[in-house]
């Protein structure tokens, strides 16, 4: 499973997500794969129609938010190759987390996302990662569960007000009366 809005720069033919190694690593497998995004995804398929010859490439738009989560329960392992992310781990990437999918991706910063695997932009290089998560399946889906709830929102929200807090009180050593 992909879920992402490709594009960079209003450039909807770039392939920021990732979505030509991915369907690159069910090909090379025979694996099926599912893609979902928003229509604006069409751009990019229609930039590289050589995907749409894969047969077993599903191709999903404009899912509500109930439809996206039994999407992700629906398959077993999520693939996000990104190159560029706005925040990491990017949330659909959390979300996968949650739902039990152990992770084939690429992100910039270092951090502790376990039960995924890192790996560039290679299709080979993920198909070891593939390997290892076939390999290894229980131990995957226990890191990743641990992990979803490290990057909850609950948590993380936690953690920026702690740093909020420290920044307010190093900045105003008094409390700020409006």
């Amino acid at each position: 499973l992909m879920v992402a809005n490709n594009g960079l720069g209003g450039n909807q033919a770039f392939d920021r997500k990732g979505f030509t190694f991915g369907v690159g690593l069910a090909a090379l497998n025979n694996l099926p794969i599912t893609i979902a995004g928003p229509s604006s995804n069409k751009y990019f398929f229609n930039e590289h129609l050589w995907m749409l010859n894969y047969s077993k490439l599903n191709l999903v738009f404009d899912l509500p938010n109930s439809e996206l989560l039994n999407l992700y329960h629906e398959h077993d392992i999520f693939v996000h190759p990104t190159i560029l992310e706005a925040g990491h781990p990017n949330l659909t990437m959390v979300e996968a987390a949650a739902a039990g999918l152990p992770i084939i991706a690429n992100w910039e910063i270092e951090t502790d996302f376990h039960g995924a695997w890192r790996a560039p932009r290679n299709v080979f290089d993920m198909d070891l990662g593939l390997k290892d998560i076939l390999n290894n399946w229980e131990h995957y889906r226990t890191r990743l569960l641990n992990t979803s709830r490290l990057f909850s929102w609950e948590n993380r929200s936690k953690e920026l007000l702690i740093l909020f807090n420290l920044i307010h009180k190093k900045q105003y050593p008094k409390p700020i009366l409006l």
